[in-house]
């Protein structure tokens, strides 16, 4: 199914996702489009204590994502770079008890069991390797669609409206 009629179909609005992973059982999990980050903060040193040497370290790096499309791209992936992680570390697949009618996500044991008690009620059923190879296609997916959106972004603007910051960490 083309990806607009799959949005359609769930009642998912093109302007706040890339594309949708159908996971059987009339469950699917959307995937964000994300917002384009232009501001950077970057923290040094701890408990209000640093150095000159943590100082310049921070400045680098803020420097750099002013200077250098690469990181300004790699720096807006973090969320899709995230979700792969969790997906390859999931075990279940777990419905969401708000939004649309069959909209669910994944979760590791350990996350069940440590952080998220009240989503054990929720679990549908173990996650297949299909599931995984189908939610990490849809992420993929995502991430193409987001850098050439990243890529659109620095042909009209450049690094002109990139802004960073260095803040002392207390």
């Amino acid at each position: 199914m083309e990806n607009k009629d799959l949005l359609e179909k769930y009642g998912l609005k093109k302007k706040y996702y890339y594309t949708v992973c159908e996971l059987g059982d009339e469950l699917f999990y959307p995937v964000e489009k994300q917002s384009i980050k232009t501001d950077f903060f970057y923290g040094y040193g701890i408990n209000g204590v640093s150095t000159e040497e943590d100082y310049q370290d921070a400045r680098s790096s803020a420097k750099a994502v002013e200077t250098n499309e690469e990181i300004f791209i790699k720096s807006n992936m973090h969320f899709y770079d995230q979700i792969e992680r969790e997906i390859r570390e999931a075990d279940k697949i777990v419905k969401m008890p708000y939004g649309e009618k069959g909209l669910c996500d994944f979760a590791s044991n350990y996350y069940l069991n440590y952080y998220r008690c009240d989503w054990i009620a929720l679990v549908v059923r173990d996650i297949t390797e299909e599931d995984r190879n189908n939610l990490l296609q849809a992420v993929r997916k995502a991430k193409k669609l987001h850098v050439k959106r990243l890529e659109s972004y620095l042909k009209r603007y450049g690094l002109s409206k990139i802004t960073t910051s260095v803040h002392l960490i207390d």
